[in-house]
């Protein structure tokens, strides 16, 4: 078992996916597209996790089959949601993740839904709403909304399936998910109209380090909360990924009326220390 400490990290860890559209950006200047930037950063991420598919061979092999639909699923997942947030806006993505997920964890007739929990995913879904139109200026038609509310679905469906790819070591999960993202990203460079080849000397660099140093812990972590069959886990991390999101935009762009940001900020820290405090009373599984 994860010790409390321990599990409150990782999920503030894994609310750190709402920042990669820094590093993204910073990437972005340098004149890579955005295909190769997501090529370079998968392909050097799934080489460094490689070894665990060899290391824990014996344990994933009797369930091989599982393991390739979560890999089809997560890699769906990740290579939409960092397209998306080197396309798109981050306060809309993000809040089309939550009210989506939330909204299907809402209408699923899921046994560990319990009525407390109905409690605590309606303020969740209030307030994406309310940073999505409110701070984030609305729906835009633009088909990074698209894909931030299949990121979402399909979120949904790691959450379903992993009460049966558990069975499979996370670290053999996470290679698997970044070896099917550099696939899908290197399919859609090869039949991309896009490259540049007037690059500055440093961007191969900052792609594969933002891959190795940041997209592993992150999507490991992701991963974690995504297998961890408690459905609190999971409303803990999206008002986490919230706060961390609207937070970071705070401080990248400013705002010259932070009184809505305040009173958002304030719901969410009181879902998020009312979900700690439940999740006290529990033991968190490992992955």
């Amino acid at each position: 078992m994860m010790n409390k400490f321990a599990a409150i990290c990782v999920l503030i860890l894994s609310s750190a996916l709402t920042l990669c559209w820094y590093p993204l950006d910073i990437i972005s200047k340098t004149h890579l597209v955005d295909t190769q930037i997501l090529f370079y950063a998968f392909s050097s991420a799934a080489i460094l996790t490689v070894p665990f598919l060899f290391k824990q061979a014996n344990q994933w092999r009797p369930h091989a089959p599982l393991l390739v639909i979560f890999a089809i699923i997560s890699s769906m997942a990740n290579t939409l949601l960092q397209y998306s947030l080197l396309e798109g806006e981050s306060l809309i993505i993000v809040s089309l993740i939550c009210i989506t997920l939330s909204s299907l964890l809402l209408f699923s007739k899921t046994e560990s839904i319990i009525t407390l929990d109905f409690l605590v995913i309606i303020p969740i879904i209030i307030s994406a709403i309310m940073v999505l139109f409110l701070i984030g200026g609305g729906l835009k038609n633009h088909w990074t909304e698209w894909s931030s509310v299949l990121v979402g679905v399909l979120f949904f469906g790691l959450l379903r399936l992993d009460l049966y790819s558990s069975v499979i070591p996370l670290g053999s999960r996470l290679s698997a998910t970044l070896i099917g993202s550099t696939w899908l990203i290197g399919m859609i460079t090869i039949f991309s109209e896009r490259f540049s080849s007037y690059i500055q000397d440093n961007a191969v660099g900052l792609s594969i380090t933002y891959g190795s140093i940041f997209l592993i812990p992150i999507m490991a972590s992701v991963l974690y909360v995504l297998s961890v069959k408690r459905v609190n886990c999971v409303l803990l991390w999206l008002p986490l990924m919230l706060m961390v999101n609207l937070f970071g935009y705070l401080l990248n762009e400013g705002a010259d009326d932070i009184t809505s940001y305040f009173w958002l900020l304030g719901v969410l820290s009181f879902v998020v220390i009312a979900q700690i405090v439940r999740s006290t009373n529990q033991r968190i599984p490992s992955p």
